[in-house]
């Protein structure tokens, strides 16, 4: 089985307060945009499990890649068997479009189709959230208001689909957890929707 996750872009951002758990409570929207990596899962026809990946190169070691995760996860629930993943990168990495969080999404999405686990969308944004913070925004992959860790969610009616978008990034990755190690929260920001 095949799929296209989708990255996504922010639609402003309120950092309102740090958390005890080293997260911090923000406001935002989220809205997916047409820019793909490409995700295969196929039953594995040798019964061993493996991973692939092509297109841009993925830093840190594949047993740590949230796709792999998604698969040991629900294998700890399910009696699912060997799987073959392939997964080819061409979201930018460290630039906070979402990528690796909607390759995740998107892996609990093909496994719950390939081995007819029956999960409903609520069950796999659960899933999704205990692998990352805005995971979970993939599984229905509908323009949000996010709050909270940036996973928990309310419908906001927004369509963009009259403009254009420019994705540019430097030859720099940002790490998501460096990236808000310098932030001072703001609870008085002004709110991002009323």
């Amino acid at each position: 089985m095949i799929s296209f996750p989708n990255c996504k872009i922010n639609l402003g951002l309120n950092i309102t307060e740090r958390r005890s758990d080293g997260f911090h409570n923000l406001e935002t929207m989220f809205y997916p945009l047409n820019l793909f990596d490409v995700l295969e899962i196929i039953k594995s026809p040798d019964g061993a499990f493996s991973f692939q990946t092509g297109g841009i190169k993925i830093p840190g070691k594949s047993e740590n890649n949230l796709c792999r995760k998604a698969y040991e996860m629900l294998c700890k629930d399910f009696q699912i068997s060997p799987v073959k993943i392939y997964l080819y990168k061409k979201i930018p990495i460290g630039a906070g479009l979402g990528g690796g969080s909607s390759d995740a999404a998107h892996s609990i999405l093909l496994l719950n189709k390939l081995f007819d686990l029956k999960l409903s969308a609520e069950k796999m944004e659960d899933y999704a959230r205990s692998l990352g913070s805005d995971c979970a925004f993939f599984i229905r992959n509908k323009p949000v208001f996010a709050w909270d860790k940036g996973d928990k969610f309310s419908k906001i009616n927004i369509s963009l689909k009259n403009y254009f978008y420019a994705i540019v990034k430097p030859e720099i990755h940002i790490n998501t957890a460096n990236a808000y190690s310098g932030i001072t929260p703001n609870p008085n920001n002004k709110p991002l929707i009323r």
